[in-house]
């Protein structure tokens, strides 16, 4: 919006908490005059102002005659010390759907206006409360599908991410400065720019984003969840070893051919790892319609999976088309080891029986070692597209800063590449700005009220 920068001190409110019956609910204001808002919504008149910042009081909402709406608690914050750094009010009510949409509507009557999405974090982020990397771990906490994901959002919105960034830049930043102290001073021949030593500082910057570029890997499973599809011929066992990692029986296992005709779906979490399952239609010849449209959407989540698990038992042992061989995302997994029958001279990846349940949590390690190349769960960080973008770009400039400084290339050409380094790396954090269409772009990810 053209104009918002024109509005960021308006009195603004929003629920906090999801709508629905519930035993509290939230309605929260920040910005100019909330105070003076709460005075008035509450009766309390001037003396609303003489209560202690970050102290809870309990007060009567009053509708514009003074008849009561709800009993609730007060909690007033004084700029800069709130999570806008704006002045703030926090109303704690009885969850009744009606009754917090009255104490809104009481609220915007009085001079607020209804808060944008994320207007609350986007506040905080232009008052300096959190930088814009915090504020995205903020939408991604909420948005967690695991508890894995969730320590992941809050490792970056208490700073991990932040830290790391910082350092980097501290680093650039002294070459930098070396480098434009040398180029002041060239005229009395003055040497305070070792190449040797930035060098190593290249290779150590350069280390650094490698790893988290890495953990964006993890990041962007640990956000979207990984797809996993159970492929193969009929009676291959696909619905068995569904259901044994789905935890129930949620597909029909039969020795009938083609029982399955559409594919089934269940959302697993594998130790912190969000995994969409999908046990889908046996591949074969038919002549059934049904059983024919049901391999072809099997075809098509196979085109989208991140993970291809073709299953094959004996007596068949059917493969894949040759085709699908090639494709890296492909596991062959020998299912119902537990049978006799050689498949001759065949390259399995994991060796199973999904009745038995032997060689199952193994395959599912594999499965996870695969997707995550090396990241780990346990200290990840939730890094967003964005991030990523912006530590590639951190990347190549750094590269070609080193390559000019080996090659004996000038001062000038090296400070131009640091520069452009350091800019890509302040866009993480937002210290670099960011221009309104960023920020409209991430703050529209967040619910109304936060």
């Amino acid at each position: 919006m053209s104009d918002r920068r024109d509005s960021y001190g308006d009195p603004i409110a929003a629920l906090a908490t999801p709508a629905g019956r519930s035993a509290l609910g939230i309605v929260r204001m920040s910005g100019e005059r909330v105070w003076e808002i709460a005075a008035r919504a509450t009766g309390l008149g001037d003396s609303f102002h003489s209560l202690a910042p970050r102290r809870a009081e309990l007060v009567t909402i009053l509708g514009e005659r003074g008849d009561p709406i709800d009993e609730g608690v007060i909690l007033p914050w004084r700029g800069p010390r709130s999570s806008t750094g704006e002045d703030m009010v926090e109303y704690i009510g009885h969850g009744s759907p009606e009754g917090l949409r009255l104490v809104l509507e009481r609220f915007l009557a009085l001079g607020a206006r209804p808060a944008e999405p994320g207007e609350f974090t986007r506040r905080g982020f232009i008052n300096g409360k959190l930088t814009l990397d915090q504020a995205e771990s903020v939408a991604s906490y909420i948005d967690a599908k695991t508890s894995a994901a969730a320590r992941a959002a809050v490792r970056v919105l208490l700073g991990g991410l932040k830290a790391r960034v910082h350092a980097l830049q501290n680093r650039l930043e002294d070459d930098l400065g070396l480098v434009e102290l040398e180029l002041d001073f060239s005229e009395e021949e003055l040497r305070v720019f070792d190449r040797g030593r930035f060098l190593a500082d290249v290779r150590w910057m350069r280390s650094e984003i490698a790893g988290l570029l890495q953990q964006a890997r993890a990041s962007r499973y640990l956000r979207e969840g990984v797809h996993v599809v159970i492929a193969g011929e009929t009676n291959a066992g696909k619905s068995t070893l569904f259901n044994r990692w789905a935890g129930h029986e949620r597909a029909i296992v039969s020795a009938t051919p083609g029982t399955t005709r559409d594919y089934i779906d269940a959302a697993v979490d594998w130790r912190g790892l969000p995994v969409h399952l999908y046990d889908t239609a046996g591949l074969r010849a038919s002549p059934e319609e049904i059983e024919a449209e049901g391999m072809r959407r099997t075809r098509e989540l196979v085109d989208q999976a991140d993970v291809l698990l073709w299953l094959v038992a004996p007596p068949e042992f059917a493969l894949p088309d040759p085709g699908w061989r090639e494709d890296d995302r492909l596991l062959l997994v020998r299912n119902k080891n537990d049978l006799p029958g050689e498949p001759g001279a065949v390259a399995f990846t994991a060796e199973i029986s999904a009745t038995t349940g032997e060689g199952v949590q193994a395959l599912q390690r594999l499965i996870a070692g695969r997707i995550l190349q090396g990241a780990t769960i346990d200290d990840s960080l939730a890094l967003e597209q964005r991030h990523v973008h912006r530590f590639r770009e951190t990347d190549e400039a750094l590269a070609r800063a080193g390559e000019l400084a080996q090659s004996g290339e000038s001062e000038e050409l090296i400070a131009a590449e640091l520069r452009l380094a350091d800019d890509a790396l302040g866009e993480i954090t937002g210290r670099a700005g960011g221009s309104e269409q960023l920020l409209d772009r991430i703050f529209s990810r967040f619910c109304i009220g936060k």
